[in-house]
């Protein structure tokens, strides 16, 4: 297909997905990174391009018609999905890493199987509520929103091929880091190894 190695990191929003995704690639710059495209508007700090692709719904909906996704949902109200070009252009990419909700996940995993599936927990209910709320860019209706569709990322986890709690950022980057190392290092991965 497109590439050797495929990760998708899932999470209830809160989690610190994103956060973990983004450290893995600073350690690791020759990785690939599947940029999603989305009609909301940037947060503080998100930068167009790096964070996500931020397009109308005009625009979103005409890729969508159009096939050039590989997959999309719609989140709160807004759109987001994976562009399908990069990934076909980009072949040399050995690992190629997947900021995705559950639904993004299943897609994904339709159309390449051997993607592998991680699914990042809070360190508990109150401390997902806390770093929802303590970020300040939810209405109070939002954040209640965002709450109700954890509980349902939370229940398609047992889909995943690994589990991480994110009790601190630096633990849960090594153990990220130790499912890359044993990804890769599967026969099937490898130069010469054996095909299933």
């Amino acid at each position: 297909m497109f590439s050797s190695l495929w990760i998708v990191v899932s999470a209830p929003s809160g989690a610190g997905k994103t956060t973990l995704v983004k450290k893995i690639l600073k350690k690791h710059p020759q990785f690939g990174f599947s940029t999603s495209v989305t009609t909301r508007l940037p947060r503080m700090g998100e930068k167009n391009g790096r964070d996500y692709h931020f397009i109308s719904e005009k625009e979103f909906l005409r890729l969508r018609k159009t096939g050039k996704l590989l997959e999309w949902a719609k989140i709160h109200g807004y759109y987001y999905g994976t562009p399908a070009a990069p990934l076909k252009s980009k072949k040399n990419w050995k690992v190629v890493l997947f900021d995705v909700n559950r639904q993004g996940a299943r897609a994904i995993k339709k159309v390449f199987p051997e993607a592998v599936l991680v699914f990042i927990f809070p360190p508990g209910w109150r401390a997902l509520k806390t770093r929802l709320s303590g970020r300040g860019t939810e209405s109070k209706s939002e954040l209640v929103q965002r709450l109700f569709d954890a509980k349902r990322e939370l229940a398609a986890a047992r889909r995943y091929d690994y589990w991480i709690v994110n009790q601190t950022v630096p633990e849960s980057v090594k153990r990220l880091e130790a499912i890359l190392l044993a990804e890769l290092s599967r026969p099937s991965r490898m130069p010469g190894g054996n095909k299933k």
